[in-house]
């Protein structure tokens, strides 16, 4: 877990961030990816295990940039959200290509394959990571937590399951693994 200086640039961050809270808005009732910490969990994993990835966020980024300036005249994160929606389906379709893209780069629908993917890890993962700020992207899909075991009563189909751990790294089973390790 890396919770340092992010390895993107200040404009690349602001697509980033533009680009998952639209993937994942917050609402009225729910915050959004940039609320769950989904946007810090990606910046800090890409700055460590996810640093395979970096030259294609870096090089995706720029390519939703550049798409929203031919179409809409501004960079990603200044557009109105539907005409942020409007550039992301062009991606989500795969009807744009980057003719300036490195050999080996994703295609636009699999740039989007990869935000999704680590959107939801960083909406849904162990907030020891970064993610899913206190629990509540746990708390959207009704998880209550890790548990070692679950109470009979906690298994019934309209029971509201009761709160586990914070992370499972509160475990001390988990807690003593990682003392040993």
């Amino acid at each position: 877990m890396n919770r340092g200086k992010s390895p993107l640039a200040p404009a690349e961050s602001a697509t980033l961030a533009a680009v998952l809270e639209r993937m994942f808005p917050a609402d009225e009732r729910d915050p959004g990816a940039i609320g769950l910490g989904a946007v810090r969990y990606v910046e800090d994993q890409l700055a460590g295990e996810l640093n395979v990835h970096l030259a294609d966020y870096r090089w995706g980024l720029a390519w939703v940039d550049r798409l929203a300036q031919e179409r809409c005249g501004a960079r990603f994160a200044a557009l109105e959200p539907q005409l942020q929606d409007e550039v992301l389906a062009v991606f989500d379709r795969d009807e744009s290509s980057d003719p300036d893209g490195p050999d080996g780069a994703p295609s636009g629908r699999a740039f989007v394959d990869l935000l999704d993917e680590h959107l939801y890890e960083g909406l849904l993962g162990d907030p020891r990571y970064g993610g899913n700020r206190d629990g509540c992207g746990w708390d959207l899909i009704r998880f209550p937590g890790p548990r070692r075991t679950v109470d009979p009563a906690d298994q019934e189909l309209d029971a509201t399951p009761r709160k586990g751990l914070p992370s499972t790294y509160e475990d001390p089973f988990f807690a003593a693994q990682g003392e040993s390790a």
